[in-house]
């Protein structure tokens, strides 16, 4: 009996040691990545451009983040890596700005006055988003096995106690 309880509390202790390594995998993954924010002035041939016309940021061709005009106005949050040249349209128009992204400096706030000339396709477009997910790492079947006798042998250590004080 005693040699059952203490082999049962090597058991655990094992269980317990093992678990650390188990959240190292979980906390060894990098964090996303921020974004930057970008924010000015939208003008399509010389004047405001208006309401509800779409802002598109662009990196490689890649949709990065989309957002709507509103008084002359725009605000875009745009996902991507430092470094990389951001170009900005105006729903099919490309504009001549570009920005290289960087979400270090002033916090990843910019500030980008975006000029367009042109004529620009009011049908409806449809636009995606890039978004960034944080993914856990999923614990090895190994673990699932640790802790599958971990429970057993508590399970088997309070079943033996009951026992003995009935």
């Amino acid at each position: 009996m005693l040699l059952m309880v203490a082999s049962i509390i090597g058991l655990v202790g094992l269980c317990a040691s093992y678990l650390p390594a188990v959240g190292l995998l979980v906390y060894a993954q990098q964090p996303p990545a921020r974004p930057m924010l970008v924010s000015g002035t939208v003008t399509l041939n010389g004047s405001p451009a208006p309401d509800g016309l779409t802002v598109i940021a662009k990196v490689g061709g890649q949709i990065r983040g989309t957002t709507t005009v509103s008084g002359g106005q725009y605000e875009l949050v745009v996902n991507g890596t430092n470094g990389e040249t951001v170009d900005f349209y105006l729903n099919n128009l490309q504009g001549d700005q570009d920005l290289t992204f960087d979400n270090i400096s002033n916090g990843g706030l910019q500030t980008l006055n975006l000029a367009f000339t042109g004529n620009v396709t009011t049908a409806t477009t449809t636009s995606s988003t890039s978004s960034t997910t944080t993914e856990i790492a999923e614990f090895p079947d190994a673990t699932l096995v640790v802790l599958g006798i971990a429970a057993l042998a508590i399970t088997l250590l309070v079943r033996t106690e009951r026992e003995r004080i009935h």
